[in-house]
């Protein structure tokens, strides 16, 4: 579990902040244009992508988020990362998302331990994504 700060604002307060500040309405319909965008991908991968894609292509996405680049070249991933968080984004189950992750490590295209991961080789897991 992480430390979460939320912030709520009620929406008569948010309709007179987007009164005073139009601009923030286009931003607001362009977060919610790329938030959809993404969950019809995830869509398309539950059911077009391999687990191995799937997998690879969380860890792709959570490396550009979160990954902190390091002097060797690897990438953490800067949150506290279990296999059955990464299976459940992939929507997959923890078996195959442990067997796929086990194969990357071995392949030697990330690295692993308890509650934490690591990015080896970027464009090897950007090859797995795009099928070749």
């Amino acid at each position: 579990m992480e430390t979460t700060c939320a912030l709520y604002l009620p929406a008569d307060r948010l309709a007179e902040v987007i009164a005073k500040h139009p601009a923030l309405a286009v931003a607001i319909v362009q977060m919610q244009h790329t938030r959809l965008a993404q969950a019809r991908d995830r869509d398309v991968n539950q059911s077009a992508k391999t687990v191995v894609q799937r997998v690879a292509t969380v860890l792709l996405r959570l490396d550009a988020k979160l990954g902190d680049l390091r002097p060797d070249g690897s990438s953490l991933l800067q949150v506290r990362l279990r296999r059955d968080d990464i299976a459940g984004m992939a929507g997959t189950t923890l078996e195959s998302t442990s067997r796929a992750m086990s194969q990357m490590k071995k392949d030697g295209l990330i690295d692993s331990g308890r509650e934490w991961v690591s990015i080896i080789d970027a464009q090897a897991l950007e090859r797995i994504v795009d099928g070749e």
